[in-house]
């Protein structure tokens, strides 16, 4: 009954499609606005914060809950199943990680951001080369990064969420896969770039 008391964080306003944290404890609440704007239910961080009932964080019923709300009367539900880090590179995108990360499974001079007991979470967008992931970690300081096969050994447990759609047709999921695409796209583009700069 905890998170149903008191208020939600004070979030900043931002125009993206992809939206970062813009507090310590709204990790979640980011990755809901932009999952829900990939599939075009324009949402903010701040909206979702008061609707997963984010307080010193957001449990993945909590976001559960403001995804659900968000999707009420369209062609989108809310499906969520147990993370498997074995099965990491089956997960089919976007959807929501929202995992717990052993920091100690990093080599000490590896600055990983995470803290134990601490959960996280991650807008995973499909993968890389070489059996790793594209996420977009809405903390200020990475966005979208490659999670390489060695990241795999600190994730502990968590959920999945990802918007399905509510009629079981495959045709609204197109327009969501060909917004994925055109990020990775971008990225590859963008990488290209700058490693020739």
């Amino acid at each position: 009954m905890a998170p149903s008391f008191g208020t939600a964080p004070e979030c900043g306003t931002q125009n993206r499609l992809l939206q970062y944290q813009t507090t310590p404890y709204t990790c979640s609440a980011a990755c809901a606005a932009s999952i829900l704007n990939l599939h075009e239910i324009h949402a903010t961080e701040g909206e979702l914060a008061q609707l997963c009932l984010t307080r010193q964080g957001t449990h993945w019923m909590g976001l559960y809950r403001g995804l659900m709300l968000k999707t009420s009367g369209t062609n989108w539900t809310v499906a969520v199943e147990p993370f498997n880090k074995m099965t990491l590179n089956q997960i089919v995108a976007p959807c929501i990680l929202a995992v717990n990360v052993d920091p100690s499974a990093f080599e000490s001079e590896i600055d990983h951001g995470f803290q134990q007991d601490v959960g996280h979470s991650v807008v995973y967008l499909g993968q890389s080369p070489g059996d790793g992931c594209v996420v977009f970690d809405p903390a200020p300081d990475f966005g979208m990064e490659d999670w390489l096969p060695s990241m795999r050994s600190s994730l502990e447990s968590g959920v999945i969420l990802r918007l399905v759609p509510r009629h079981g047709t495959a045709e609204t999921t197109v327009a969501v896969e060909q917004k994925v695409r055109g990020i990775l796209r971008h990225r590859r583009l963008t990488a290209g770039i700058s490693q020739t700069q």
